[in-house]
């Protein structure tokens, strides 16, 4: 998702890891190095340590996942300054992480399957802010 977000023209500037840290494939090793060196990169060391992060910069976390209760993103308020959390291909965001967040976004699909790729996801979801913000 990182390199999603890279364009100079996009308000996002930091990105929020937790867990176990940043995993970066060596084919990615320098585009990541451009990224980080235009944004800010954070590491949480688990879910309660950014959730109150976030509530102490007075950012609203925006949960992206399929979940019951999921407002649809056309409908959604996306703050201008907010922060966007992404889960796993699969099996989304964690209960805890859910439970972090003010109000949970999901992206209209249809057929089988109730997840995209989180990058994919990303790249709607930025887009969807931009065209309210940008």
């Amino acid at each position: 998702m990182m390199r999603t977000a890279i364009s100079p023209r996009l308000a996002i500037r930091t990105f929020v890891n937790t867990g176990s840290g940043l995993k970066q494939d060596e084919r990615l090793a320098e585009l990541d190095r451009l990224a980080v060196a235009d944004q800010h990169v954070r590491h949480h060391e688990d879910v309660a340590a950014f959730a109150a992060w976030a509530e102490a910069s007075g950012l609203p976390v925006i949960a992206i996942d399929n979940v019951e209760g999921s407002r649809p993103l056309p409908e959604a308020d996306l703050p201008q300054t907010c922060v966007l959390l992404f889960g796993q291909v699969g099996p989304g965001l964690s209960a805890e992480a859910l439970a972090a967040a003010s109000v949970s976004v999901e992206i209209a699909q249809y057929g089988s399957t109730r997840s995209i790729n989180a990058a994919a996801a990303a790249a709607v979801v930025m887009y969807e802010w931009c065209r309210r913000w940008a």
